[in-house]
């Protein structure tokens, strides 16, 4: 058999150069064996049909097995609830020494037996600071002053019934100015970093901090349908340079602007107030951040009564304003009949980060220091009840 020229090549014939393509890589195959077992492996290199055809190389099974058989396909939208209340805590004001008693949770209990009114996601405002022993109080027990820390195991015990999104920043956040487990917001940073370390569940707990420079995160949510972001921001309508270095404080809000703006899961801004002028500032904040598009939804406490929710129109679709949720389970507060738990509804399209608001409902609550008890439930938005009203 002789070397084709280049000129010869291109007359031959196409059955004729397949079939020296199979003769090319049968001769290879058989070179390989041949190297293994007979070490004749020099007759069959030097064949000179191998110089006229080469046969193509084999697909390494590394390289076949990087090789989807059908691409996955894109996540599907899935829908979650998120619930919130107002100022919780369990403790009595200037208490010295925290027994753990189991407070909070069966008083939540009395309320909501199955807790069917709980959702994926749950929210509560925090009102106290964290800790079992305090020496100091920010101010002596009058009829005016009042100082909470509430046992870590409470709030541990709000957790494991579901509240997941917990707010800590608040003019009860510094009550206590020493302890034997830390000096000021130091104590309750230890025992929540305990309790982040020991959960068993996602959790944001949000609102205190090491130092002013550590920066609000997001946290990855495993929702029952699907994952989702959640950024939460608490933060203090009030409160002096001192105080700010470990709460957040709206003063310093500027600052996340840009990590709200470019969150694609659902943003929450929970604010605190501590008198009518700082609560005034409160709804500001709150709607100003809903209409530029930082927020989803805006979230207020301080006044110890509930006041409107609405829904508003952001960049990203409808959001939620609620500028007072007024107070939940909390022995410290006094008697108060008009209570809200706001419960929404969601979807989130992973694949696109689109989040859009399905429903929003109110649960009226009225609370005495021990309990509180479901009223009325309304509903007060939904995205069928809109489009079909815009349709119309």
């Amino acid at each position: 058999m002789r070397l084709l020229s280049r000129s010869q090549e291109k007359l031959v014939p196409a059955w004729q150069e397949r079939s020296a393509v199979w003769l090319g890589q049968g001769l290879a195959i058989a070179a390989s064996f041949a190297t293994a077992f007979s070490g004749t492996m020099a007759l069959l290199r030097w064949s000179p049909l191998q110089w006229a055809i080469a046969p193509s190389p084999p697909i390494s099974p590394a390289v076949a097995d990087e090789l989807p058989d059908n691409p996955a396909p894109p996540p599907a939208a899935f829908e979650f609830t998120l619930t919130a209340v107002g100022d919780s805590g369990w403790t009595r004001s200037h208490q010295r020494i925290n027994r753990y008693q189991q407070g909070f949770r069966r008083a939540y209990f009395q309320f909501d037996p199955k807790r069917q009114y709980l959702g994926d996601l749950n929210y509560l405002n925090w009102e106290t600071s964290v800790g079992i022993q305090c020496d100091q109080f920010w101010a002596l027990p009058t009829d005016q002053t009042f100082a909470f820390v509430t046992h870590p195991q409470e709030l541990r015990d709000a957790i494991d019934l579901g509240f997941n999104l917990i707010g800590l920043a608040n003019n009860h956040s510094f009550d206590c100015l020493r302890s034997p487990e830390g000096q000021g917001v130091n104590q309750t940073l230890k025992h929540l970093q305990d309790i982040q370390e020991k959960a068993s569940q996602q959790l944001v707990l949000s609102g205190v901090r090491q130092s002013s420079q550590v920066q609000p995160k997001a946290q990855q949510f495993s929702l029952p349908n699907g994952q989702i972001s959640v950024l939460m921001i608490s933060a203090y309508v009030g409160g002096d340079r001192n105080y700010c270095q470990k709460v957040i404080c709206a003063s310093q809000l500027n600052r996340y602007q840009s990590l709200l703006k470019q969150h694609r899961g659902l943003r929450i801004l929970a604010l605190h107030s501590w008198n009518p002028a700082s609560h005034a500032q409160l709804m500001r904040i709150l709607q100003r951040s809903l209409q530029q598009g930082l927020i989803d939804i805006g979230i207020g406490s301080g006044p110890h009564i509930a006041e409107r929710v609405e829904i508003v129109s952001t960049p990203r679709g409808p959001g939620i304003y609620a500028s007072s949720l007024g107070n939940f389970i909390h022995p410290s507060l006094m008697a108060q009949p008009y209570n809200l738990m706001l419960s929404s509804r969601w979807s989130y399209q992973p694949d696109q980060q689109q989040l859009k608001l399905q429903s929003v409902t109110t649960l009226e609550i009225s609370c005495t220091p021990s309990t509180c008890q479901p009223r009325r439930q309304k509903l007060l938005w939904s995205q069928r009840n809109s489009s079909d009203r815009s349709q119309s």
